[in-house]
């Protein structure tokens, strides 16, 4: 039977992204995998809210950083500053120390800013004046981009694009959610419901639930068949390269991590179906340059059906 202990923060956060299933399980997935979250999507969708929200559900501290291209590496990480009073440099912590980050608009940032990134999503460190310091043991990224506005952006590239657990879209509400948002007469805004919002799971749940997600078995038929699918990404002429080992073993640990979710402890091909596009297509590049369309999504899905059944 399906997971208990993720019930309640399921329930709680599913508002916040129009009651869409599959990205709430994804938001909880990644963060079972102590993973990061890239959501891609239209302004006005709710990305920042959806963020917010997570947080505080979880019950950890947040920061939130609106990028632009003068962004420095040091206005994520901190820097030594002098203190007058000691008369001694002491360092300022920036607000990647936070246990939630929203990296907000990540594609408006220099090159040279993204990379501040890549050593706190891979090593879960910041190096300071030559010192590394450990981030705390909750530590997610969620960034976001717009999909359709690239005037004054940086893509990123795909070295930190891989650094990402999933890539996710959270979509327009159905007609009746926006219906109902419309027939909302109370004037709350956003703001206001997340100021209510109370933490939905303790600390020592999670943790346990984290540690648990690699004891989470995978026979042989289910190992064997993803082998086979990662070959034929290598293979496949409309993918400018493959699958990478660390793609692979990302998503084998998002299987496990739907599985545990799920109630079990080991991995059916069925707990993979609905990851292959939000955690894998982001890794993928087409042949012609840029990402894989619908067409590569679907082929993606596909193969993966054949291969795994």
């Amino acid at each position: 039977m399906p997971n208990t202990a993720f019930d309640t923060l399921h329930r709680a956060f599913l508002p916040f992204v129009y009651d869409k299933e599959p990205v709430a399980r994804s938001f909880e997935i990644a963060l079972l995998m102590r993973g990061h979250i890239l959501v891609e999507d239209y302004p006005g969708i709710g990305k920042t809210t959806a963020s917010k929200a997570f947080a505080r559900l979880l019950g950890f501290s947040f920061a939130r950083i609106q990028w632009t291209s003068d962004t420095l590496p040091q206005d994520i990480l901190g820097g030594e500053i002098y203190d007058l009073a000691s008369r001694a440099f002491r360092v300022r912590c920036g607000p990647i120390f936070q246990e939630v980050v929203l990296v907000d608009e990540v594609n408006r940032m220099h090159p040279k800013t993204q990379s501040a990134f890549l050593q706190s999503m891979e090593e879960r460190s910041v190096s300071i004046a030559g010192v590394d310091y450990v981030l705390p043991e909750h530590h997610l990224i969620i960034a976001t981009q717009n999909p359709v506005e690239h005037g004054g952006t940086f893509a990123l590239p795909e070295a930190q694009k891989d650094r990402f657990s999933c890539l996710v879209s959270i979509g327009y509400p159905s007609n009746e959610r926006q219906k109902s948002i419309l027939s909302d007469v109370s004037g709350s805004s956003p703001e206001s419901s997340l100021a209510s919002l109370e933490q939905a799971i303790d600390r020592e749940t999670l943790t346990k639930m984290q540690s648990e997600v690699r004891s989470i078995a995978m026979k042989d038929r289910v190992l064997s068949g993803l082998l086979r699918f990662v070959s034929w990404t290598r293979e496949e002429d409309s993918f400018a390269y493959g699958l990478s080992p660390r793609a692979i073993a990302s998503f084998a640990l998002a299987m496990r991590a739907n599985a545990l979710l799920s109630g079990r402890d080991f991995v059916i091909p069925e707990d993979g179906r609905d990851l292959v596009i939000p955690f894998l297509a982001h890794r993928l590049m087409a042949r012609a340059g840029g990402p894989i369309d619908a067409v590569g999504h679907a082929m993606l899905s596909t193969r993966y059906a054949e291969f795994l059944w």
